[in-house]
């Protein structure tokens, strides 16, 4: 049994919108996030498919969360494994850096907690715009937990 993406790309006029469903960003998000982003390109070989586009947006599909970072379980359990949380780490600087490097207008539509790798991936897009609902907090709270922000935060 296949088990369901949690992210897709849907094209919604001139836009392709990226509905992100995960509260925590995981190696099964990066994948599915590279899987969006690989169908896009698909898409924008249709010539009339880029031509007309106009901007990609990332959104959340969960209330009141747009990311709220990287899983630390996990994180957690690779602490032994080094080669596994290099991989995880390469992955999102490609990933994000592959969104950095779109060449249409990318924007974050936060609403909610947008937290530690959400942030790092909402930096990666040209535009952020949140919404002013009590829920949203936007930040890099794995500092305080001694973690430096692995995927490009403390550099974009």
């Amino acid at each position: 049994m296949d088990r369901k993406s949690l992210v897709k790309a849907e094209l919604v006029g001139n836009n392709f919108v990226i509905r992100m469903n995960s509260v925590a960003i995981t190696e099964e998000f990066l994948t599915d996030l590279n899987k969006a982003l690989d169908d896009i390109a698909i898409a924008r070989s249709d010539r009339e498919v880029n031509k007309n586009l106009e901007v990609i947006i990332f959104k959340s599909e969960i209330p009141n969360i747009f990311l709220a970072g990287a899983d630390l379980k996990h994180m957690e359990k690779c602490l032994g494994d080094n080669a596994a949380l290099e991989n995880l780490i390469d992955l999102g600087h490609q990933t994000f850096s592959r969104i950095e490097s779109l060449d249409k207008t990318t924007i974050a539509a936060i609403d909610g907690a947008c937290l530690g790798g959400g942030f790092e991936l909402a930096l990666a897009c040209d535009y952020r715009i949140a919404s002013s609902s009590k829920s949203t907090k936007i930040g890099l709270p794995e500092v305080n937990l001694g973690i430096l922000p692995a995927w490009g935060g403390t550099t974009r």
